[in-house]
């Protein structure tokens, strides 16, 4: 009985003792190892970090609800979009009381001798559309301390997410002209693109003339006749991106026009 015991003992060992060995520990931004290179290190990996999260286009637009997301779609969703950005991340866990269990990420900073853990809240308010990433719940006290919540920096498991392929968004482009004049304003709309797995986050236009736009929408005008290579990229959320070109025709006034379709096909 007694070597039975320790048999399962040893195994218990070999099978727990890995789990351990990957937690994460997340210190807070005013720890005494924290030298002076490492602290400035990482307030400006926060700083970066705060950027991308604020960029109002990678919210999933998604509520926090009991027929929409939970708090684990969201952390999916905010770390694929960073891991696409080439972030380090971890999707963690921690019971919540009534309310079940929370998933929040964490994000690596590199630092002098060793990584630096921040906490990014994902989900938005219960009810409320996801319109950014997140937020790093970091607070300053009086003493001009930084501290991230405290709720945020241990956790009771890591949760790992289910490796699935992003297809990339499909690019269309229509315009309201589709043969040009010189000097005549030309629209070309993006509005007919696609994702068919997550949501169109930027798209990036050349215009063919050395010129180039970014939006949905873009006006311009051609200053002499030819036949121009008009492209159209867009990007999704996941980092994805999806390129079409266009050969637009135009002519001078009363000229003889090259062909052109004007689909984006």
């Amino acid at each position: 009985m007694h070597r039975v015991a320790a048999v399962l003992v040893a195994l218990l060992a070999l099978v727990f003792v890995p789990l351990l060995a990957t937690a994460v520990i997340v210190r807070q931004p005013n720890a005494t190892d924290y030298s002076a290179a490492d602290l400035e290190r990482l307030i400006a990996g926060i700083t970066a970090l705060q950027a991308v999260l604020g960029d109002a286009t990678l919210g999933s637009n998604h509520q926090l609800s009991a027929t929409d997301w939970d708090t684990y779609d969201f952390a999916v969703h905010t770390a694929q979009a960073l891991t696409a950005r080439g972030y380090d991340v971890l999707v963690v866990a921690a019971p919540n009381g009534s309310a079940g269990t929370r998933h929040w990420v964490l994000v690596s900073v590199d630092l002098d001798a060793h990584i630096g853990w921040v906490p990014v809240d994902p989900s938005p308010p219960f009810g409320i559309v996801q319109s950014t990433l997140g937020t790093v719940p970091l607070t300053a006290d009086a003493a001009e301390a930084l501290w991230f919540d405290a709720v945020y920096v241990t956790y009771a498991e890591e949760i790992a997410i289910e490796s699935t392929s992003n297809q990339p968004p499909n690019a269309v482009i229509r315009t309201d002209h589709p043969k040009g004049v010189t000097n005549q304003k030309v629209v070309f709309l993006a509005v007919m693109s696609t994702d068919p797995d997550g949501q169109i986050v930027a798209y990036e236009w050349d215009l063919g003339d050395g010129a180039t736009a970014a939006g949905r929408l873009v006006e311009h005008r051609f200053g002499t006749p030819g036949l121009y290579q008009v492209s159209l990229t867009v990007f999704d959320n996941l980092g994805a991106s999806g390129t079409v070109v266009l050969d637009y025709s135009v002519k001078d006034p009363g000229g003889a026009a090259t062909s052109g379709c004007g689909c984006g096909k």
